[in-house]
């Protein structure tokens, strides 16, 4: 499985990875551990349905909670937004933010579901790939 991500995303990651104390260094591992040994279609049910009606027929706009391993609870973790391209076999994370701590924001709200998805067309299939070996997003299209 191709594990892409939107500038917005890579910045959302940045901010939340580049301090260790604020206890949020291992995201980008806590989002791999749920994501870890399930098929495309899987992942493509976790969570909540988003906004069907704007992403293509074939994918599945998703809104996924992420455990933290920094934070326990049920209200810990992140909320992650994604499209699933299930006959692609990838997935494009669209943004993340924690659930606690300093950095918690505001739960976004239907305008901002769509602006993710345009943020994701805006980048016309450049985007950011997962290379798992270096743990970091490289330049590569979809």
């Amino acid at each position: 499985m191709i594990i892409a991500c939107t500038s917005r995303f890579h910045k959302d990651l940045s901010s939340l990875t580049k301090k260790v104390k604020d206890g949020y260094s291992n995201c980008l591992t806590n989002i791999l551990s749920v994501f870890d040994d399930l098929p495309i279609s899987d992942i493509s049910m976790l969570g909540d349905t988003l906004n069907r009606d704007i992403v293509p027929s074939g994918t599945h706009y998703r809104k996924i909670r992420i455990p933290s391993s920094e934070h326990s609870g049920k209200s810990g973790g992140y909320r992650l937004f994604c499209v699933c391209f299930v006959l692609n076999d990838a997935i494009v994370l669209l943004h993340i933010y924690p659930k606690t701590g300093r950095l918690a924001g505001v739960s976004p709200n239907q305008k901002d579901y769509v602006k993710f998805i345009e943020e994701m067309n805006s980048e016309n299939g450049q985007f950011l790939i997962l290379n798992r070996s270096k743990m970091e997003f490289v330049k590569h299209p979809l």
